[in-house]
């Protein structure tokens, strides 16, 4: 079955990467995105801006822009992923500890 044949070639890539600690294109791209944005970006958290107790409170905000281009900027990107983030990571003093 053509799935099934998916599915284990996608368990011997994995393995294989895991094994010779190799990171696939898209996990570099967050990776770098999100210490780059780490270190460099001012980034401002809901809690800088009001006082209320809301439930994303805590999350670092996006920029307000009127076109979408800045929307797909890495600033922007490292900024939704960093909120992904577990809060030790998210709150860690260095981007190394992404590392």
């Amino acid at each position: 079955d053509w799935h099934n044949r998916t599915f284990e070639v996608q368990r011997i890539v994995q393995g294989n990467l895991q094994k010779t600690s190799t990171v696939t294109l898209p996990c570099l791209y967050i990776l770098e995105t999100t210490s780059y944005c780490m270190s460099k970006c001012t980034m401002t958290s809901g809690r800088d801006i009001h006082g209320y107790e809301t439930r994303a409170r805590d999350n670092y905000q996006t920029g307000r822009y009127k076109t979408v281009v800045y929307e797909h900027l890495p600033s922007q990107a490292g900024v939704r992923f960093i909120n992904r983030l577990p809060d030790s990571l998210k709150n860690s003093p260095t981007p190394k500890a992404l590392k």
